[in-house]
């Protein structure tokens, strides 16, 4: 897969993302791409050791990605689950995602 990685340092676009990420500009972003060259662009970034978040659609995309990823890099990619917003007075809240959110925030991982 490293040729993989290597292979977008040919693209004038990919350089000028990477350039920006490297010298520490925030956010640096990327629109328009199918979901798997998204994740190889975000694989790519991440060598730089820099971490790397990648925002996604729904949760089903979001894991799409973290298997790509790893695919990618040969290392696990960790997920933030998503929060419903309740904008109104309610009575209870489940709190089951919070374990998923902390386990996840807790992780060493290059890739949020």
């Amino acid at each position: 897969m490293e040729q993989l990685l290597n292979l977008l340092d040919e693209l004038p676009e990919y350089r000028e993302l990477r350039t920006a990420v490297e010298a520490g500009e925030h956010p640096v972003t990327v629109y328009g791409l199918l979901p798997v060259h998204a994740a190889h662009f975000t694989a790519a970034l991440a060598r730089s050791g820099r971490p790397v978040l990648a925002v996604c659609r729904d949760e089903g995309a979001a894991e799409q990605m973290a298997r790509d990823l790893s695919a990618f890099s040969g290392r696990e990619a960790g997920i933030l689950p998503g929060r419903d917003l309740v904008f109104h007075d309610i009575e209870t809240a489940s709190r089951s995602d919070c374990g998923s959110f902390m386990t996840s925030a807790g992780e060493s991982c290059p890739f949020w």
